[in-house]
């Protein structure tokens, strides 16, 4: 009889499990769908810390670029020439560019931060301007002010030849009354179109001030206060051929009578060399004086002029306008 086989009891692990095999992969698909999902979350992520700071990130972007900008400033300086806005047409020769650049501290500026300051400080200094206002631009240092115009020529006791003119309205040399005040400006002598041609003599104060200074004399001041009622006269009268150009001189020795009450007190000389206008009182002070007024002196002496075709000179030897001709004056 056959022998049956006795089975081995199994002990509990079968061939497969004493071998390790290696799990199926999944699909190329399915690990890249994985991965965009990863790097969907990653990247969400990342924008919900990077947002918040975007602002912070533009402003410190902004600083570093202004530095680099300031940097390669700092490297390449960019230079402005100086320009003045406005000036009168008086000013425009080589004399008074050269006065006016070497008071700005020269013709070429680098258009830096605190440029325009250090310029109009220069310039305020200058008393051939005032009200000086400076500002630069990407290519040029403007300069904005107002010009003091000389009007007449002195010569002081050291024969310096000076400017002299009264100050415009607006300008701080007039104080609370300019009116009132006999304020001069004296100016330094130098090339300008049209000069002032009339020339004051025989003021007082032989010790003028020297330029950029006011100066209080009554008498030059009377005197271009003739000078600017003559061309304002000329202005409506004579534009084409100014009566003033004929003056070559204003004669105030006798201001105030100081030589005699006889004697004219202001007097015109002209260019001819020997014909004098007799003027007599300052201007405002003629009724005092018992004269004709101002506006009968004005009259008198521009109708001899036109009746003479446009000119005083080589006619006579005296044009007295002193005497009233139209009604007795009476003292103010």
């Amino acid at each position: 009889m056959a022998k049956k086989k006795i089975k081995k009891p199994r002990s509990g692990k079968s061939w497969r499990d004493w071998f390790s095999w290696p799990k199926r992969k999944e699909s190329r698909a399915a690990r890249e769908e994985k991965r965009e999902q990863l790097y969907r979350r990653i990247k969400i992520a990342a924008l919900s810390i990077f947002l918040p700071l975007l602002p912070a990130g533009l402003v410190v972007g902004f600083f570093y670029m202004e530095k680099y900008v300031h940097a390669r400033r700092a490297e390449a300086p960019v230079y402005g020439s100086l320009e003045f806005i406005n000036a009168p047409e008086w000013a425009f020769t080589e004399g008074m560019k050269k006065k006016l650049s070497a008071a700005a501290g020269g013709g070429q500026f680098e258009l830096k931060e605190g440029i325009a300051d250090a310029v109009g400080q220069r310039l305020v200094e200058l008393p051939w301007l005032y009200n000086v206002h400076v500002r630069t631009t990407t290519h040029n240092v403007m300069v904005e002010a107002q010009y003091r115009e000389p009007q007449a020529i002195i010569k002081t006791s050291k024969g310096q030849i000076c400017y002299v003119g009264l100050p415009a309205p607006g300008d701080p040399l007039c104080g609370d009354n300019p009116d009132e005040v006999n304020t001069v400006f004296v100016l330094d002598h130098v090339e300008i179109k049209k000069p002032p041609l009339i020339e004051i003599k025989g003021f007082a104060d032989k010790m003028a001030p020297s330029a950029g200074k006011t100066w209080y004399a009554s008498d030059v001041a009377a005197a271009l206060k003739l000078i600017a009622a003559l061309r304002q006269m000329d202005e409506k009268v004579s534009k084409e051929k100014p009566l003033s150009s004929e003056i070559s001189e204003i004669d105030v020795s006798n201001f105030n009578a100081k030589q005699g009450t006889s004697a004219p007190q202001i007097v015109l000389r002209l260019r001819d060399g020997k014909t004098q206008v007799n003027w007599g009182a300052p201007m405002g002070k003629s009724a005092s004086q018992l004269e004709a007024s101002d506006i009968e002196k004005l009259t008198t002496l521009y109708t001899f002029y036109r009746e003479n075709k446009n000119t005083l000179l080589n006619i006579v030897a005296f044009i007295e306008l002193r005497h009233p001709k139209m009604g007795i004056p009476r003292p103010q």
